[in-house]
């Protein structure tokens, strides 16, 4: 495809695409996807009056937008791109569908300590930890691995990012009368986004180290090869 050119072989590099077009082009089930669950949720919310919609539609066109200036310049994966999708419908269901006396974030899972809004912070933030490595390694020489020092770095700006959600939240509770809890709630969905960004950072590492060890014995292999009588 014009515009998305593969990295050279042996490393982890991606390149992003020419124009917003490209990017929605190159991710097109996903697009289509995302769009059309935010549609959905936003009728439904507007339908049966839930008062944090409008809230969702906005905080929706944010993220969208962000995540293609992302993606434009990175590339990121089709996995990646459907895990963000999930995490957007799990969290529009967990705002606008009633559940008890509130929302299905007030859900308790019956094991302890989990919730299910807890069980979504750790899977959002943990994606988007791999999304801001995504965005970092644009940005860095080919091949460069993630180092212990690079992946606590990458940890963090995902906890930023759960940090200045929380900020989102309560600054909308001054503005109406939003479902969200108070400082436990706090406390646990930064305590959960701690636990999503570290396994995020943890896989990273992990499958970094098995591609350098695999590229090394590729190499290994491909000069014994070379090296061997029989080889010609």
């Amino acid at each position: 495809m014009a515009g998305h050119t593969d990295a050279p072989e042996g490393t982890t590099e991606r390149r992003g695409h020419p124009n917003l077009g490209a990017a929605i082009r190159a991710h097109r089930g996903v697009a289509v996807f995302g769009s059309s669950a935010v549609a959905a949720f936003i009728a439904y919310g507007l339908a049966a009056g839930r008062p944090a919609t409008i809230s969702y539609l906005f905080t929706m066109g944010v993220l969208f937008v962000s995540v293609a200036a992302v993606d434009r310049r990175a590339g990121l994966s089709d996995g990646l791109l459907w895990a963000l999708a999930a995490w957007a419908c799990l969290h529009m269901a967990g705002g606008l569908i009633p559940h008890g006396r509130g929302v299905l974030y007030n859900a308790n899972l019956h094991v302890p300590a989990l919730h299910y809004d807890r069980v979504v912070h750790a899977f959002g933030f943990g994606t988007a930890t791999l999304v801001c490595w995504a965005a970092l390694r644009s940005a860095m020489a080919p091949g460069r691995r993630m180092t212990r020092g690079l992946a606590v770095g990458v940890a963090l700006m995902g906890m930023g990012l759960g940090a200045l959600n929380e900020t989102i939240e309560f600054v909308d509770t001054h503005l109406h009368a939003a479902n969200v809890g108070g400082y436990q709630n706090t406390g646990w969905d930064l305590t959960f986004n701690l636990i999503g960004c570290a396994v995020a950072a943890a896989w990273i590492v992990w499958r970094d180290s098995n591609r350098n060890h695999e590229t090394a014995s590729s190499a290994v292999a491909g000069t014994a090869g070379q090296l061997s009588p029989g080889a010609r």
